[in-house]
């Protein structure tokens, strides 16, 4: 959890949680037992109990390295997802490919496709060569051929910090056992992961793994696609930039969970029943063009004055966390007007996002949001990765403005998980 202190600096908490009080059960295998992973490293072995979660239709898997026979730091590692040093990084990615490849082996599972969302899972290839090798006694060289027409591989980083790297001597402490049941090398496996792959000065990246044992590989925008060509260019030598093998999809959302259920009765009155099924048809929307504009526009207003008042709630109740005085909670129960235009950021804090860069011109900013006859507010909401010092002061900056009289009520900042805020805009503007 991040809380913003009195300087509007970014600060993280980190709460215990009771599993028993959550709705999820231990994960059963095949032998009728609870799932347990292990993993051997070099200096002994990691272990995890799985849990199951019901999520609609779906299981979900979670690992949990809090159990007996684990070291003190290790039973640490799955109960917060950023900390520590590049050791802890590498266990728990370690846990999280190796450990979740074989705990989907425990329960009989046996994936068709093994989509790498970042590199943090990418062990999971080696996991996956090493049963194929087992269970039909192929070579390294065969099922490592194999394997990737099975794997997908998602980037969504475009800065190179943003990438994970491990030295040799990490790797060869935590995946030294593997390797050895690979019947490769060590520095095999370290080509793996490099861009250069007999240069010894260079770590183990776990982005440069996924690139070059997936089948497939996305960006997340088209606009990341090109950032991601021109940043691993050099794994596909003799290819121009625009060749480079790095697709992209464009991130939509799933309707049924994002859409207002005011939305959905508009359009069930105008599209037609089951207008959900077919939501990606063109056909499907052409009665859109006879939906009354007044109609939409008092939903739009309805939709709005919840966006508003969601967002002066949350406002006020960080304010009394602070303990600011009174009359501060007083104003921010009236901060955001209904009439202006609400201009809305609901994402996380990163440099490259630039949250920051309505703050390049002050005066005209101040201008726009003055304007009695087209006023303009902001509402902003996110955090910054708790080691991202730039990102962090990018969110002071915004948080600053609302101290400034010349913006007064016209920045309000949600200390609140971006999606909250972000459903609510959504929402009020998928309507108007």
């Amino acid at each position: 959890m991040q809380r913003l202190d009195d300087s509007g600096w970014q600060r993280e908490e980190y709460l215990q949680t009771d599993v028993n009080q959550l709705p999820m059960q231990p994960a059963i295998g095949q032998n009728g037992e609870p799932v347990v992973v292990e993993i051997q490293t070099r200096g002994g072995s990691i272990k995890a109990k799985v849990w199951r979660v019901k999520v609609g239709r779906c299981d979900l898997l979670l690992l949990d390295s809090n159990v007996e026979g684990n070291a003190p730091e290790d039973r640490e590692l799955t109960s917060r997802l950023y900390g520590g040093d590049g050791r802890t990084r590498i266990r728990q990615e370690l846990l999280l490919g190796v450990g979740g490849f074989r705990a989907l082996k425990a329960m009989g599972i046996s994936p068709g496709v093994l989509h790498l969302n970042e590199g943090h899972s990418g062990f999971a290839v080696f996991e996956a060569i090493r049963c194929r090798m087992e269970e039909e006694g192929l070579d390294f060289n065969t099922a490592a051929s194999q394997i990737p027409r099975e794997v997908i591989f998602t980037t969504h980083t475009p800065v190179p910090a943003g990438h994970d790297r491990f030295s040799p001597d990490l790797m060869q402490e935590h995946l030294g056992p593997l390797r050895e049941q690979l019947g490769i090398s060590h520095e095999n496996m370290m080509g793996f992961g490099r861009e250069y792959p007999t240069d010894p000065g260079e770590q183990f990246c776990m982005t440069v793994l996924g690139l070059k044992l997936s089948r497939r590989a996305n960006a997340v925008s088209s606009l990341h696609g090109e950032v991601s060509r021109a940043m691993w260019k050099c794994l596909y030598p003799g290819k121009p930039e625009d060749a480079v093998p790095i697709g992209h999809i464009t991130n939509g959302v799933h309707v049924p969970s994002w859409l207002a259920p005011q939305m959905c009765r508009l359009y069930d009155r105008h599209l037609g029943v089951g207008w959900q099924s077919n939501s990606g048809s063109a056909r499907t929307w052409e009665e859109i063009e006879n939906v009354d504009d007044g109609e939409l526009w008092e939903t739009h207003l309805s939709l709005k004055s919840q966006l508003l008042d969601f967002a002066r709630r949350r406002a006020r109740e960080q304010s009394e966390r602070r303990g600011e005085p009174q009359e501060a909670l007083q104003k921010l129960g009236k901060v955001l007007s209904p009439d202006a235009l609400t201009i809305g950021f609901a994402r996380r804090f990163a440099t490259y996002k630039r949250a920051n860069l309505v703050l390049a011109d002050i005066e005209r900013l101040a201008s726009m949001v003055n304007d009695p006859k087209r006023p303009v507010q902001f509402l902003f909401a996110g955090k910054a990765h708790p080691h991202d010092e730039p990102g962090k002061r990018v969110l002071q900056q915004i948080a600053e403005m609302m101290r400034d009289p010349k913006f007064a009520d016209k920045f309000v900042f949600i200390e609140d998980y971006d999606i909250n805020v972000g459903r609510y805009l959504v929402q009020a503007w998928m309507c108007g």
